[in-house]
C-alpha cells in the first residue's frame, strides 16, 4: 500500500474516531451552555461537529439588571428618540426568568392590535407590522431567540435555527404588563421570559424598535441598538446576525434543561447527533472504498 493511501486511511480513521467520541460522549461533557465552540471537519462532504471545552465567557447581566438605550436608526443615523430596554435575571420559586423592561415614547402608529379582539395571552403573529420594541439573543450554531413587544400589550416570541428559519413559533409567556403615561407620551412594558427559551451559549444580541413618527406619513422608522453602517445595506433587516453586539450575563440564562435537549425551544443536540451519524456513515463508506481499491 502506498504512503498516500496509508495517510488517507489514517486520516479517515481519525475522523471516524472523533465522530464516535462525540456520539458516545467519551471524555467529553456535551453541555453547550457551558462549552461553546465547534470543530468542523469537511472533506468529500463529510461533516463532524462537536462541542469543545472553551469556557470563561464573561457575563454581566444579573440580578441588578443592565439597561441599554436605542437611539439610532437601523443604518446608524442619530435620532432624538431614546428607547430604554433593561434585562434582569430573576427567580420565582424554582423558576428562573429574564425580566425584560421597556420604556419608550408612545407614537400610537402603526396602531397595535385591539386587545378586545386579540388576546394578549396569545402570541400575535405579524406583530412587527405595528409599533414594537424587539430584542434578539444569539447563541451557538446560529440559534437565536426573537422577542417582540407592543404598547398594546401583545407579544411574539420565535426560536430560530439559522437566519429567518423559525423552528418554534408558539412560545408563550404570561401577558406583558403595559401602561401608558397620563399624557400618552410614553409607554412602559415588562415581561418575564423563561430561561429555557434562550439559546445555548447566549453571547450576542441586538435590540430594535419600529414606529411611525408624527408627520412621517406612512414611513416607518426602524431603530437599532447595534446598527448597520451608513450605506452598508439597502434596507433594514433585523436578522443580520453579524451586526449583533456582545451581551454578557453573570450566569448563563439557560441551563440544564434547555441544553441537554429536554425541551423543544431549539435543536442543537439533535443537529449534533444527525451530523455525527451522517459523518460516521459516510466515513465508513469511504473506508470501504479505500480498502477495496488497495493493491
Amino acid at each position: 500500500m502506498s504512503i498516500a493511501k496509508m495517510n488517507f486511511v489514517l486520516f479517515i480513521t481519525a475522523t471516524l474516531t472523533l465522530c464516535q467520541i462525540v456520539q458516545n460522549g467519551v471524555g467529553l461533557e456535551i453541555n453547550p451552555q457551558e462549552r461553546y465552540g465547534t470543530v468542523k471537519f469537511m472533506r468529500n462532504m463529510v461533516k463532524c461537529q462537536f462541542i469543545t471545552n472553551i469556557q470563561n465567557i464573561s457575563f454581566s447581566i444579573g440580578e441588578n439588571g443592565t439597561t441599554y438605550l436605542i437611539t439610532k436608526t437601523w443604518d446608524g443615523s442619530d435620532t432624538d428618540t431614546n428607547i430604554s430596554i433593561t434585562f434582569t435575571a430573576v427567580e420565582n420559586g424554582t423558576q428562573r426568568f429574564i425580566l425584560v423592561e421597556i420604556e419608550a415614547p408612545f407614537f400610537g402608529n402603526p396602531e397595535g392590535p385591539d386587545p378586545a379582539l386579540n388576546s394578549t395571552s396569545d402570541p400575535y403573529e405579524g406583530l412587527w407590522e405595528y409599533e414594537v420594541v424587539e430584542a434578539f439573543f444569539l447563541g451557538a450554531n446560529e440559534e437565536y431567540l426573537e422577542m417582540e413587544f407592543s404598547p398594546s400589550g401583545h407579544y411574539l416570541l420565535y426560536y430560530l435555527v439559522g437566519v429567518r428559519n423559525p423552528t418554534n413559533q408558539t412560545l408563550r409567556i404570561d401577558p406583558p404588563e403595559v401602561s401608558l403615561s397620563p399624557d400618552n407620551s410614553t409607554w412602559t412594558g415588562s415581561a418575564m421570559i423563561p430561561v429555557e427559551y434562550f439559546p445555548c451559549a447566549t453571547n450576542k444580541f441586538n435590540a430594535y424598535a419600529i414606529h411611525i413618527r408624527p408627520d412621517d406619513g406612512e414611513n416607518k422608522t426602524y431603530m437599532s441598538l447595534f446598527p448597520a453602517a451608513p450605506g452598508q445595506f439597502e434596507q433594514p433587516d433585523f436578522h443580520k446576525l453579524e451586526l449583533f453586539g456582545d451581551v454578557s450575563f453573570d450566569e448563563q440564562p439557560n441551563q440544564e434543561q434547555r441544553c441537554d435537549g429536554s425541551n423543544d425551544s431549539g435543536s442543537s443536540n439533535s443537529q449534533i447527533t444527525l451530523s455525527v451519524l451522517f459523518c460516521s456513515i459516510l466515513t465508513s463508506l469511504f473506508l470501504g472504498r479505500t480498502k477495496n481499491s488497495m493493491v
